[in-house]
């Protein structure tokens, strides 16, 4: 007879925001990353912008967009990949959002 493991459940809720990924112990949120083996969480804030999306994870890898106003005024927007030391930026010629990437 084959022996039955006993699995442990957790909650992770942080009010008022919805999960957009997971890639191994990583969790991302709109703005934030939750590390399971270190249970902290972290703020992923693209420097200088008004607002920071995170709509992916894969590995360590965080993607999403970020925006602000621009010198004329109207605010936009653009693709980042954050690899938790270096930003990458992104822009598709004549796209109006830039959503989630994969590897």
């Amino acid at each position: 007879m084959e022996s039955v493991q006993a699995i442990t459940w957790t909650t992770i809720d942080l009010p008022g925001y919805e999960i957009k990924g997971i890639s191994g112990s990583k969790i991302v949120t709109d703005t934030c990353i939750y590390d399971i083996d270190s249970r902290t969480w972290g703020i992923i804030v693209f420097p200088g912008a008004s607002v920071t999306s995170i709509e992916g994870i894969d590995g360590d890898i965080v993607v999403g967009s970020y925006g602000g106003l621009n010198p004329a005024g109207v605010f936009s927007t653009h693709g980042f990949i954050y690899d938790g030391t270096n930003w990458v930026t992104y822009d598709f010629p004549g796209a109006s959002k830039k959503l989630d990437i994969r590897h």
